[in-house]
């Protein structure tokens, strides 16, 4: 019989040093990610017009090259048969010699990751582009309205912007601190079109007219409203300068008036009436005057 220790399997596996572990795994690391073909951004506005420009081998013949938007078919070109024919979104339109396509009057819902497949006549492999398109809209310029209670102790103020993509929040803006006691944010909202998916934005503020005065305006999708002044002081009658001016004008002109009649009836009888007098009566004149 041989001893136990005869039987034993003396080879143990080598593992690979610390250094071959780390390099395989950079090297999985590096092929994994290079092999994912990289994503090309492009913008577009609603109502406008982009390219999809697909990268190929402009010196290679063409089989086949066409754009889909996930699994649905957009447009396309094959050296047999016209792939234009089964193009499912009618705003665009593709050349081949270019490997481009076209996409016009945009909407919201063009939005998404597209795929462009090129393949030439020397091979049946089909190369991959990802593509991601992203539509916008402008906001109108906000405009700014004010509601303010009976007795003037508080107005609201309402900022409005409509029709904008993506979402963009109203953005608030005042002459004192946002944090203040005399400013506080109100209600917000945004409502997307059904159909559009263009967005109106509103939002509202509450300013306290104890306060000092608060000149406001908003921000929405970087386009500004003017400024509003909210709270203005109304000036009392009594301190009011037109006021003052106008009752100024009257008394001095009445006090004119007066003067000139007063003087008018203590004014000296001309020669001529003095003339026509009896001596009775001249004599009765001169000692008026002299008295």
């Amino acid at each position: 019989m041989m001893p136990r220790s005869n039987l034993q399997c003396s080879w143990k596996p080598r593992l690979p040093s610390l250094k071959l572990a780390e390099a395989l795994m950079m090297w999985f690391f590096f092929h994994s990610v290079t092999s994912v073909a990289p994503l090309i951004q492009i913008t577009g506005e609603v109502g406008g017009r982009v390219t999809f420009f697909c990268p190929s081998h402009k010196d290679k013949m063409l089989t086949l090259f066409y754009l889909q938007k996930g699994t649905t078919f957009v447009n396309g070109y094959h050296n047999v048969r016209d792939a234009e024919l089964y193009r499912a979104i009618p705003h665009s339109h593709v050349n081949h010699t270019e490997r481009t396509v076209d996409m016009w009057a945009l909407k919201v819902s063009d939005s998404g990751e597209y795929s462009c497949h090129v393949q030439y006549s020397d091979s049946m492999k089909l190369d991959e582009t990802r593509i991601h398109l992203s539509v916008t809209a402008n906001y109108s310029t906000p405009t700014l309205s004010v509601l303010c209670d009976s007795d003037s102790s508080s107005c609201q103020v309402t900022c409005a912007s409509y029709g904008g993509y993506p979402s963009s929040e109203v953005m608030w803006n005042s002459s004192t601190n946002a944090n203040s006691q005399w400013w506080t944010p109100g209600n917000s909202s945004e409502e997307a079109d059904p159909d559009s998916m263009l967005i109106n934005s509103s939002s509202t503020v509450i300013v306290n007219c104890s306060g000092p005065l608060q000149t406001l305006n908003c921000s929405v999708g970087g386009f500004t409203s003017d400024n509003l002044t909210v709270c203005e002081r109304k000036i009392p009658p009594a301190l009011h300068a037109p006021y003052w001016i106008a009752t100024g004008c009257v008394v001095f002109v009445s006090a004119v008036v007066v003067i000139l009649l007063l003087w008018r009836c203590r004014k000296p009888k001309t020669i001529s009436a003095v003339a026509a007098m009896t001596p009775d009566e001249i004599i009765v004149l001169k000692g008026e005057n002299e008295g």
